[in-house]
């Protein structure tokens, strides 16, 4: 049942009431009877309205009238018209109806014409779906239930799939239903949604229902959308594995009336197996001829990657996309074979075959190996190659590895020469296209060998005469072949130049003796002292030569006295008279055992110490420092940095950048003095510690002093102007004073301690003082005035520009305030920031104050809007108060 009401008012603003309507519906019929009933009281205490007269109700564009007499007193709730329609709704059993009023009584009272919307209960018609319409499609059934306005409704249900263009398709139909019903889908209609859905993983589906009452269509189709799923589609699972194995799989999930087939691709090879939900975990098996044909798909590797698609289908209708799983495959057991004879080795260096007669002797790193290979040495098995992918011989002796493509031909390999010291063996490996490999070993006759062994010396006699012993002594390797030495010493020798420059003279001949161990018989040979000399000693054996070079140093003394140039000479021989000459460097210590002075040996003198400039002059009272100029710096015993007596009184020192520009200077004499700064590039930075940065301390008066540049005229000042002033002074000689904060913050001038203290403020409003003497509150911009919010406010007086010339858009005002401000409810309270123990406030709460009252922010009352409607209200209450009299006179 809707019921509601709309106000009324009337001529007399102490009579008022309302119209009260309720609506009670037929959903089969698809109508509500309404019923509306019109009340008058008043809303003052003590009186009692008489009178006669028609009252007037119009119920959805229907007039109903009621004349007769009443009395109408305080909240009497008189009934004066009640009037009751059947109101027929639209065709989806949806209804608004108006609902208008009137009269007049003799008394005399007018009801003020007045009208309202009422809207009335929907009465449900056409039967909607209740339940949820999602599904999986071949698993699941549709249960639907409705939502039914009567029980004598059947139904007709399409159950419809949304295809990817967007487009509609039936896929299945129900008639007859009454308010719920199974949907089990038959093979053709599950046929029809798979093929809807085109392989989607879901579609939206929509089913429509119609109702029907006695057979006529009761409202319109009504439809519900939901979601069709398609099964999951099934996928393959199983291990890595070795090719020519059988491969025990497991396929999930599979459902009753759906098939299963998977597509096994290795390669260019495939297979396709199908799949039953009766054998969830069948083995994938090969022929001994697709094995192999899965052998070549990796002839170049030793394992592969494959994939097996799983489809899923319902009645020929793939459903979904189809799975993919991907494996490794292995292949194994797959080295090559290699022949295990006609692979050997020789010697094939002349020199070192003609010493040991038979090349099957290895001379240490001399002879030359060659290995000689046969035909069709290895062979590939398994889909290898041993022609392609870098299929190849690999030779290794002692370590050392050495390749050669793969060749089917009888050929042969130089290795080159071996470093080993004793018998060693030849390892041949033959790897194919996919790396696996096959080997065989043959054992190698070594025979040690190393070149001569060179001890050598060249000394002067003294250390630095001319005369210079060389001397030779070493060994060299035995050749043993079956118990016979095939080695010898061939030549000893030696030559020299000098160390500058210039190139070696002829060889010379030592005497040796002794073998394996050898010895020379020593040779003196002059060298210049004045030179250093290079001795180059060579010593060869049958098979190689070693050669050793000593330098022998010029011949210089470490200290040497010259008698006859009265010199002495360290690292050299003096070359001056009557001199002490140091080649190198040197070093002056103190008492205290600390480098006081050094001269390294490029000649670069150093004071570790410091270095003190100037001369002493002695006094009987002082001994200072002093620069040998007339007029510089003095630094006495006691530290004190002056400048000399003589130096002109107006004098300074200073300190220059590398152009020249006098950065600090400090003023010497008596006018001026102190100190100026005067940087070129940059400013002047001054670090303190936590409790000083910069303290500014004058006899008089303190302040700093600014002057532009180029300017000498002061043009500006902060600070104390003069002895025992409190107040700090901020002076602009010709301009304004501008404090300008960035990023929107405020600037905020403060003065207390004084009686007449204030506070001024710039944030987001500013206080602006007129010629006029009007003082005004404004926004930042100055673009209107600013809200003002106070605690308390005390003033005087207040005046408020009224004049005809100050304003426009006059008109009366004669609406009734006076029942408005009765109206108005008055409460006591406090504000939350009043202190605990405030007296109590009086006023009204803004959320139930009359709206003509409120500010233009919607956030506080405008008492002058207030103070002015009570004029109003008293003007109506003396209009009624005369009103009364006159009445009572005519009595």
């Amino acid at each position: 049942m809707a019921r509601g009401s709309f106000k009324v008012t009337t001529s007399n603003s102490y009579i008022s009431g309302r119209v009260e309507w309720s609506s009670t519906p037929n959903t089969s019929g698809n109508y509500s009877t309404v019923t509306a009933t019109l009340y008058l009281s008043r809303t003052n205490t003590g009186y009692t309205t008489y009178g006669s007269g028609t009252m007037h109700l119009n119920i959805d564009g229907t007039s109903f009238s009621n004349s007769d007499s009443w009395s109408i007193t305080y909240n009497s709730n008189t009934v004066m018209i009640t009037a009751t329609k059947t109101v027929y709704h639209n065709s989806d059993g949806t209804k608004s109806i108006t609902i208008s009023w009137a009269g007049s009584m003799d008394t005399p009272l007018t009801v003020n014409n007045g009208s309202g919307t009422a809207v009335l209960d929907t009465i449900p018609r056409a039967s909607t779906v209740a339940s949820n319409v999602s599904f999986t499609a071949g698993t699941q059934n549709l249960a639907v239930s409705l939502n039914v306005a009567s029980s004598s409704f059947t139904h007709t249900l399409t159950l419809q799939v949304q295809k990817p263009d967007s487009t509609w398709v039936t896929v299945a139909t129900r008639t007859n239903v009454g308010s719920s019903t199974t949907m089990t889908f038959s093979q053709s209609e599950l046929t029809s949604i798979y093929s809807a859905m085109s392989q989607s993983a879901s579609r939206p589906v929509k089913l429509n229902v119609t109702t029907y009452s006695g057979g006529n269509v009761v409202g319109s189709t009504q439809s519900k959308t939901g979601t069709v799923y398609a099964v999951s589609t099934a996928s393959i699972s199983f291990d890595d594995f070795n090719i020519g194995d059988d491969i025990p799989a497991s396929v999930s999930p599979m459902y009753s009336g759906f098939t299963y087939s998977g597509t096994f691709t290795f390669g260019s090879f495939t297979k396709t197996f199908t799949f039953s939900p009766t054998t969830p975990n069948p083995t994938l098996t090969f022929t001994s001829t697709e094995i192999q044909n899965m052998y070549s798909q990796v002839p170049n590797s030793n394992s592969g990657t494959g994939t097996v698609q799983v489809t899923t289908k319902y009645n020929g209708v793939t459903v979904r996309s189809a799975s993919t799983f991907t494996f490794t495959a292995y292949v194994t057991n797959s080295n090559p074979t290699i022949v295990t004879s006609g692979f050997s080795y020789k010697d094939n260096n002349a020199t070192t075959k003609a010493l040991t007669g038979n090349d099957q002797y290895i001379i240490q790193n001399k002879s030359d190996l060659v290995i000689n290979i046969p035909a069709n040495g290895a062979t590939a098995v398994n889909g290898a190659s041993m022609t392609a992918n870098g299929a190849r011989y690999e030779f290794t002796i002692n370590g050392v590895t050495k390749t050669m493509p793969y060749t089917s031909s009888a050929t042969t390999f130089d290795f080159g020469t071996v470093n080993a010291n004793g018998n060693t063996n030849l390892t041949i490996k033959a790897v194919d296209s996919r790396g696996n490999s096959a080997s065989i070993t043959i054992p190698i006759t070594v025979v040690p060998y190393s070149p001569p062994v060179v001890v050598a010396n060249a000394t002067r006699a003294n250390g630095f005469d001319t005369n210079t012993t060389l001397t030779l002594s070493g060994s060299v390797s035995p050749l043993n072949i079956n118990g016979t030495n095939k080695n010898a010493i061939v030549s000893a020798q030696y030559q020299y130049k000098q160390s500058s420059g210039g190139s070696y003279g002829s060889l010379n001949n030592f005497t040796v003796t002794g073998f394996p161990n050898y010895s020379a018989t020593n040779v003196v040979v002059p060298l210049d002292n004045t030179m250093a000399w290079d001795i180059n000693f060579v010593v060869t054996d049958k098979l190689g030569t070693t050669s050793v070079v000593k330098t022998v140093l010029a011949g210089v003394p470490i200290f040497f006295i010259d008698s006859v140039k009265n010199s002495v000479g360290v690292n050299k021989f003096p070359s001056g008279l009557g001199t002490f000459e140091v080649k190198g460097g040197f070093q002056v210590y103190g008492l205290d055992s600390t480098v006081k002075f050094s001269v390294d040996g490029s000649g670069n003198v150093a004071f570790p110490g410091g270095l003190s400039v100037g001369k002493i002059t002695s006094t009987s009272s002082t001994d200072t420092l002093e620069t040998a100029s007339s007029s510089g710096i003095v630094i006495d015993q006691s530290g004190n940095f002056r400048p000399k007596s003589t130096m002109s009184s107006t004098g300074y020192w200073h300190v220059d950048d590398v152009n020249g520009n006098q950065l600090f200077k400090i003023y010497l004499g008596s006018s001026p003095s102190g100190f100026e700064l005067n940087p070129q590039n940059g400013g002047v930075k001054i670090t303190g510690n936590a409790n000083n940065n910069l303290k500014l301390i004058g006899t008089s008066h303190v302040y700093m002093e600014f002057y532009p540049q180029g300017i000498g005229t002061r043009m500006g000042w902060i600070g104390f102007g003069a002895a025992g002033v409190q107040d700090l002074s901020v002076n602009s000689a010709n301009g304004n004073v501008l404090i300008t904060p960035s990023g929107g913050k405020s600037a905020t001038f403060k003065s207390f301690g004084t009686s007449s203290g204030g506070l001024v403020g710039y944030g987001y409003a500013m206080i602006k003082w007129l010629a006029s003497g009007i003082t005004q509150i404004r926004k930042a911009d100055d673009s209107d005035y600013a809200d003002l919010q106070v605690r308390n406010l005390n003033y005087s007086g207040q005046t408020l520009p009224s004049s005809r010339g100050l304003k426009r858009d006059i008109e009366a005002f004669n609406e009734e305030l006076l029942p408005v401000i009765n109206d108005i409810p008055m409460y006591t309270f406090n504000y939350l920031t009043d202190d605990i123990d405030a007296p109590k406030r009086l006023g009204t709460i803004l959320e139930e104050a009359p709206e003509f009252i409120l500010d233009s922010s919607g956030k506080g009352i405008e008492m002058t809007k207030l103070q002015w409607a009570t004029v109003k209200a008293i003007q109506e209450l003396y209009e009624y108060i005369k009103y009364l009299e006159d009445k009572i006179n005519s009595r």
